[in-house]
């Protein structure tokens, strides 16, 4: 059977991990992969560039040309509408071929995602055995409608299985970065993870809603062994000079970091980042990252508000555990950034200065990486927002059908002042790391960044980033302008 995969903007690590079982069984699999310049929904949003750099029209040529048995797309809440398009284009052309959504929108929102006339299959949770199953009993002639963590349409009904277990991730095969080579510099920088799930439930993220669906908390983690075979075969293969850990947190037990670190350094010997968590951070283990080759550690920071932080975001962590954390890293001289929210509940321009006055005291916080406030289809922060009046059913409505914004523009933000003072702060934050203390204490002593907003922010913005990866080192920058100089390059030759 032929199983094609239709993903946007980034490389994929489930798509790439569910290639890999299906090659093993047998299966070919091909992906169309849309660049999504300009509206890649991580960094870039200019929609002239994006009109003159679009390319879905090849890509939904592409799927039709393929002779898929079935299409797959890998879909989040930031991507829906867009995979909506496509798939709405493609099943014009391909009556008869089975489209199936999965991921974590369609996880959250299946009675959505099946309403759609051009959806035929969805898969509700982890796609590793389920799908398998479902091309083995299609190869067979007949689709098995009993397979669980699948929902179907058949005979104008729709069939809503029941969850399975959660998969062992030891059993797992290394993923298959073929699948996107061409797509991402893949000798650049190598994506993976090495666990799944998260130990906290912070209301506005995914994690929230996947606490609830999996009925508990799910920490997973791949022993140390199976990720390092895997790091050290794949670098013989690709020769990548980076590694980007994605798990949820990658440091939640000291043992199997100390562990994993001491190893790391001895047989990968590569650059890192990685995603931590202050609670799980004090001085041996910011040495161990140090030593080990960590470059970057980010941590969700998300507000210097306590009281925000633990009434609205379910983060229980105090200042001073924050601050014993990245004075840990400080002392190390280990390079983190930190992730900040604006616009939650309640806050202003205080609280935006009380973090200023924080964040500027950090020796080696290399970058603020600023969101704005959005709010994901049912998780609690939809909850205490409606609560508080600054969300009602209707907006509800369309959080749950995916239109709700992105991380990374105004978001739920809808008053004009508060937008306003926001992108003041907002590029405060970015410029803030290369700025002497002294230099922020002069700008909030006169008000200077209450202009900021007038300036071009896009141009302002890059700028400023290019300035702190030179100055910081930070070579997340320079992978993302690799990415966007690959695919411009391949658009203009015709790739």
């Amino acid at each position: 059977m032929k199983f094609v995969f239709v993903c946007s903007g980034a490389e994929n690590l489930a798509a790439e991990q569910l290639s890999a079982i299906l090659k093993q069984k047998g299966h070919e699999v091909e992906l169309a992969f849309d660049a999504a310049l300009f509206d890649d929904k991580v960094y870039f949003y200019i929609p002239w560039l994006y009109r003159l750099f679009d390319k879905r029209k090849q890509v939904i040529k592409d799927i039709v040309e393929s002779n898929a048995d079935i299409i797959g797309f890998t879909v989040f809440t930031d991507n829906y509408e867009w995979a909506c398009h496509m798939a709405k284009e493609v099943k014009k052309q391909l009556p008869n071929t089975p489209i199936i959504f999965g991921g974590i929108y369609p996880t959250t929102c299946p009675e959505v995602v099946i309403k759609n006339d051009f959806v035929d299959m969805v898969c509700v949770g982890e796609a590793e055995e389920s799908i398998p199953e479902l091309l083995e009993s299609m190869q067979q002639g007949r689709i098995d409608y009993t397979i669980r963590n699948l929902w179907f349409k058949n005979n104008n009904k729709i069939i809503k299985n029941s969850q399975r277990p959660l998969v062992d991730l030891e059993t797992l095969p290394p993923y298959d970065k073929s699948l996107f080579e061409g797509n991402v510099p893949l000798k650049r920088v190598y994506l993976t993870v090495t666990s799944r799930g998260c130990p906290f439930g912070c209301s506005f993220c995914s994690q929230n809603f996947m606490i609830k669906f999996n009925k508990g908390i799910d920490r997973r983690k791949m022993s140390v062994g199976k990720v390092i075979t895997e790091l050290r075969v794949m670098k013989e293969k690709y020769h990548f000079k980076e590694v980007d850990f994605k798990d949820n947190i990658f440091n939640t037990d000291k043992k199997w970091t100390l562990e994993f670190l001491k190893r790391y350094k001895k047989e990968i010997g590569l650059p890192y980042r990685a995603l931590g968590h202050v609670l799980f951070m004090d001085k041996e283990i910011a040495k161990a990252y140090k030593e080990s080759g960590c470059h970057r550690l980010q941590f969700g920071i998300q507000t210097l508000n306590e009281q925000t932080r633990h009434k609205y975001l379910f983060r229980y962590e105090t200042n001073t555990q924050i601050e014993k954390a990245l004075n840990a890293c400080d002392e190390a001289g280990l390079d983190y950034c930190c992730d900040h929210m604006f616009g939650l509940p309640g806050e202003g321009e205080e609280d935006y200065i009380e973090a200023t006055r924080f964040y500027k005291k950090l020796k080696h916080c290399t970058r603020v990486t600023c969101f704005w406030t959005t709010f994901l289809p049912k998780t609690d922060l939809v909850k205490i927002a409606k609560e508080r009046g600054a969300i009602n059913d209707e907006d509800i409505e369309a959080i749950n059908h995916a239109r709700a914004g992105y991380y990374y523009c105004e978001g739920s933000v809808k008053d004009v002042d508060l937008k306003k003072t926001i992108r003041n702060y907002q590029m405060l934050y970015r410029i803030m790391p290369v700025m002497p203390e002294k230099a922020v204490d002069f700008v909030l002593e006169h008000r200077l960044h209450k202009y900021l907003y007038l300036l071009p922010q896009l141009p302002i913005l890059l700028a400023i980033d290019l300035i702190v990866s030179v100055m910081k080192y930070d070579n997340s920058a320079f992978q993302y302008m690799h990415y966007y100089f690959l695919h411009i390059k391949k658009r203009i030759l015709g790739g």
